[in-house]
């Protein structure tokens, strides 16, 4: 029974050790950089599809959804996307076509590329791809959005509208005129008190030179007006020494 489980140990040993083995140098590196070469010249686009007649009749018209293309792929590669497989045989004029797998947007989509048996790397990851889907916000398309799309985020058509329904948006938009016009109130106030802060900067030679110009005529006149004061208390102090003298 002893003898048994080690021979069976030793089997599973050799399988587990000689099978990963068999299997690592069944995809060389040769190999794995000729399907790398072939995986990099795999082509991903994709198309924003508004909602068709169906989709308006049961998720509403805002829905829409992307149709990713997938093309250039090699007989000994396979392409993995959202737990689906696909092959050079599922190209159709030499295009994958995904119609209706990417509904909506704002995420990223990852596509691995795996090699075949056909290619001797069976289930070895060559490559993945990224593709990030943006959002598309269809009220961007309202007339209430018309040519304000810099004035208000919610009309930009990239903002993020997805199962937001008119009234809510019709909401928010409201509110996002509010806030803008309290900011360009506040940037007019701004832009009023900093031109003349620019006006007072740009003129401060001349303002000062005025300054002083009149700071000196007020020096002069007060000077003036004392020199006049003292000949006067002068003259005054002549005439009456010049009276006592003639009483005498």
């Amino acid at each position: 029974m002893k003898r048994s489980k080690i021979l069976l140990l030793g089997v599973l040993v050799f399988v587990l050790f000689f099978g990963v083995r068999v299997k690592a140098e069944t995809c060389s590196k040769e190999k794995y950089k000729e399907l790398k070469q072939l995986a990099d010249e795999i082509k991903v686009e994709y198309e924003l599809v508004p909602a068709d007649e169906e989709d308006k009749k049961y998720v509403g018209e805002s829905f829409y959804s992307y149709t990713m293309y997938i093309s250039n792929v090699s007989e000994g590669l396979n392409v993995q996307v959202k737990g689906y497989t696909f092959t050079k045989a599922d190209q159709v004029n030499g295009t994958i076509t995904l119609k209706k797998y990417f509904p909506q947007g704002g995420y990223t989509v990852k596509l691995n590329v795996y090699g075949n048996a056909k290619s001797g790397c069976s289930e070895t990851l060559i490559k993945t791809i990224k593709v990030s889907l943006p959002y598309y916000n269809y009220y961007s398309t309202k007339e209430e959005c018309k040519d304000n799309a810099d004035k208000y985020p919610i009309c930009r058509t990239n903002a993020n509208t997805n199962d937001m329904s008119e009234e809510k948006f019709l909401e928010t938009l409201e509110k996002q005129k509010v806030e803008y016009e309290n900011r360009a109130t506040t940037q007019k106030e701004e832009k009023k008190e900093k031109g003349i802060l620019d006006i007072i900067k740009e003129n401060i030679a001349l303002i000062l030179t005025v300054l002083v110009a009149i700071v000196l005529v007020i020096v002069l006149i007060v000077v003036k007006v004392n020199n006049n004061n003292k000949n006067k208390i002068k003259i005054d102090l002549g005439d009456s020494n010049a009276k006592k003298k003639k009483k005498k």
